[in-house]
């Protein structure tokens, strides 16, 4: 068998389940090899570390479902080489592989330590050293309060083997339009160790004062967080966010959505019309849209959440970027996502956390973990994730739609997305309606000056962009759909939409917990756009209460556990588009009609799953 070498070196990560409990005290791999078995979905593997090539002593025996193995929870020795081997469980009779061996980078080789009296063009020019200066770590010896007129307040391009030790420190955010790291074409960094919140919240949590029927109007008022650091409505922060929603909140159990509520109440569905005092309060005015809301879908004393929500403004955001490593940091509050990697590889999420404080009914505004085109897909282990504002985790890649044709084997994208699309990559090109079955192929060439893409097989008849009778044909890179993601040991509870929203293909979820997901604890097969399709998954040992409670969830079927195929304006159709789903001895209380609802899946499984009654 030919296996791979070991493709990055990440941070070790002591063991526990809460970020502020837990230690980082070493360097440890990342390992992916070749699939063996493809008639096999999860053979499953065995794992050897030792500090020798003998393997007399290994420092780990571990098993893996998946071609990947991450030690979460092991310490390495920094500077030193170890060695490494796999067989599969299939056929043990095989023998172990070749050895293969890594060696733990020196982040200490190279120290700078920044604190509170250090300006933020201080702590770039920091980074920019450690960046040269390479293996290095950056460490934060006291809490600090970080805000800047641009988005980014820390833009690392092109950085490798570079660690931020935040050493157990708090970051507060002091403009709520702020990122606080973006990585563009970085390798092998590590970010771990420290606490990031907001103040001002990049949000105004409201109270329902009054409804008007007549005009279908409301009236709010700002109820502050604990601390009294939110917005006002009338905040011009808030009203210069690019996309605001609000959401209603239940009283009695913080972060979590209203029953029977929608999910979201979206842009376009409400605007703001002005604020005004009475009896000294202030007090904002919202026009509700008729055609979504009425006056009689809400009652006075309702909790609504107006969140400010800036796109990409993540706390940690990464672009074409490998082997990145977030560990042991706990997030109370951000304008968009936790963590996000797009167009990357390899992205590791162990022990962390996003967490209310005390009087907060909402977190992150939005996914905590959030993938898009990753060629390796993310692996979150042992995290705590409470009251986001979206998707807790979404994994897909993207459809591009097609501008033109050009002839029977070319087409012409958008700007950009000529880009994403490598010669060699396996790609499907569907028109999302009922009945138009995908075609799959592979880029033979592309050129970026024309936006032209070539592939190997016909194409058939497209509908280009632009077209108003029906669904537009996209091109979707079934190479860099997030495989081999792992999702394992995770507490989920009170997201204000879905636990994990999944368009990708081979990974393992299990032993989560997941409670009170206002839409559903797992969705298979994301929208058009967003993704094609999801095969072989394990979905097993996971404990899910309480989810699927909202609007938005009894219209898409009522599941703790659901797959679908979406065609245009996210309409259900009746099309094959998942194959070899297993959903098996999951423990499912308190939730929706159904267990388990799949459409649209082939060879699929699901067994073992346990409802009380």
């Amino acid at each position: 068998m030919q296996f791979l070498r070991p493709i990055l070196f990440i941070s070790a990560l002591a063991s526990g389940l809460h970020a502020r409990d837990v230690q980082l005290t070493g360097i440890c791999p990342d390992l992916i090899w070749p699939r063996q078995h493809a008639d096999a979905a999860f053979p499953g593997y065995e794992v050897q570390i030792a500090a020798n090539r003998n393997f007399d002593r290994p420092e780990i025996q571990a098993r893996t479902p998946l071609n990947r193995f991450v030690a979460v929870g092991h310490c390495f020795e920094q500077g030193a080489t170890y060695h490494w081997r796999v067989r599969s469980r299939l056929n043990p009779n095989a023998g172990w592989s070749e050895p293969q061996s890594f060696r733990v980078a020196m982040f200490d080789r190279n120290i700078i330590t920044i604190d509170a009296s250090h300006s933020i063009e201080d702590v770039r020019y920091a980074f920019d050293l450690a960046r040269k200066t390479a293996p290095a770590t950056v460490r934060l010896t006291e809490d600090v309060r970080w805000g800047c007129a641009d988005i980014d307040i820390m833009k690392l391009y092109q950085t490798r083997d570079l660690m931020f030790d935040g050493d157990g420190h708090n970051i507060i955010v002091t403009n709520p339009a702020n990122r606080l790291f973006h990585l563009d074409c970085c390798t092998n960094v590590v970010l771990r160790n420290f606490t990031v919140d907001y103040d001002p919240l990049p949000y105004v949590l409201c109270e329902v004062r009054s409804l008007d029927a007549g005009s279908n109007k409301m009236t709010l008022k700002s109820v502050c967080d604990a601390g009294g650091n939110g917005l006002e409505l009338n905040d011009p922060r808030m009203l210069a966010a690019d996309r605001t929603h609000m959401r209603q909140l239940d009283r009695s159990s913080p972060g979590a959505i209203k029953p029977r509520s929608e999910t979201y109440i979206h842009d376009g569905k409400q605007s703001y019309l002005r604020s005004f005092v009475r009896n000294g309060e202030l007090l904002h005015l919202i026009q509700l849209n008729p055609a979504w809301f009425k006056t009689s879908d809400f009652e006075v004393g309702d909790l609504m959440l107006r969140v400010a929500r800036w796109n990409s403004r993540n706390i940690l955001r990464a672009v074409k970027s490998v082997s990145l490593c977030i560990s042991t940091v706990t997030a109370f509050a951000s304008p968009s996502q936790f963590v996000s990697c797009i167009d990357g590889s390899a992205l590791v999420v162990a022990h962390c956390a996003v967490l209310l404080k005390p009087g907060r009914y909402s977190s992150v505004t939005a996914d905590c973990v959030y993938v898009r085109r990753n060629e390796i897909g993310p692996w979150v282990q042992s995290c705590e994730f409470v009251a986001n504002g979206d998707d807790c985790m979404n994994f897909h890649s993207v459809g591009d739609p097609v501008a033109t044709a050009v002839d029977d084997f070319s087409v012409k994208l958008k700007p950009y997305a000529v880009m994403r699309l490598d010669p060699g990559d396996k790609v499907a090109l569907w028109t999302a309606v009922e009945g138009a079955l995908p075609l799959r192929t592979k880029v033979v060439k592309r050129d970026v000056k024309s936006r032209v893409v070539s592939f190997a097989d016909r194409i058939g008849t497209v509908v280009p962009d632009g077209d108003k009778k029906g669904g537009v044909t996209c091109v979707y890179n079934l190479t860099k759909n997030n495989r081999s993601f792992y999702v394992a040991d995770n507490l989920i509870r009170n997201n204000s939409r879905f636990g994990v929203l999944l368009g990708s293909e081979f990974g393992v979820i299990e032993n989560n917990t997941f409670e009170r997901c206002a839409s559903c604890a797992l969705h298979i097969g994301v929208f058009p756009h967003e993704g094609l399709h999801v095969a072989d998954v394990m979905v097993r040992g996971n404990r899910i209460s309480g989810c699927g409670y909202t609007e938005d969830y009894i219209e898409n079927g009522a599941a703790a556990i659901q797959a679908g195929a979406y065609g245009e304006k996210r309409r259900e159709i009746s099309l094959d588009m998942h194959r070899n789903i297993t959903v098996t001895n999951n423990f499912i209380s308190g939730c929706g009609p159904h267990s388990v609802r799949l459409n649209g899946c082939l060879d699929s499984v699901v067994e073992n799953n346990f409802q009380p009654l």
